[in-house]
């Protein structure tokens, strides 16, 4: 058989991957999450494929709950101001109430709704990308 076989240099391949309108798949999982109702913020595929990612979906669960799913299944009694060791050398701060947070790795945000109004923020965090510090 007589094809033509089109090779790209691995570089313009790499540069596609890093595009910034190529969205990362923690950041699509953040968008699907968005907007979810609060006890129903997340499936059992979301919470695999999380962990199949190395990915932790972040989310307030109550007025002092955080729920952590994925490469880590945890929850954790918060207040505003903490700073929450979910491993060694993950980090995540808890903002405000109602709950909003950041971490040391790369994360994306989403909302969690109550009966209409906002009632948490949440980040998916991707773990294989660590925060230049």
């Amino acid at each position: 058989l007589d094809r033509e076989i089109s090779r790209r240099p691995i570089e313009e391949v790499q540069a596609e991957d890093d595009d910034e309108n190529n969205p990362s798949k923690a950041q699509e999982l953040a968008e699907q999450l968005n907007g979810r109702e609060y006890s129903r913020e997340t499936t059992t595929g979301e919470v695999d494929f999380s962990r199949n990612e190395n990915f932790l979906i972040v989310y307030g669960a109550s007025d002092d709950l955080m729920e952590v799913e994925g490469a880590i299944d945890e929850e954790y009694n918060v207040s505003k101001g903490d700073k929450v060791d979910v491993s060694p050398d993950v980090h995540v701060i808890v903002q405000s109430y109602p709950w909003s947070y950041s971490s040391n790795y790369e994360h994306f945000k989403f909302d969690i709704m109550e009966d209409g109004e906002k009632f948490s923020e949440g980040i998916v965090i991707d773990l294989n990308k660590p925060l230049k510090q």
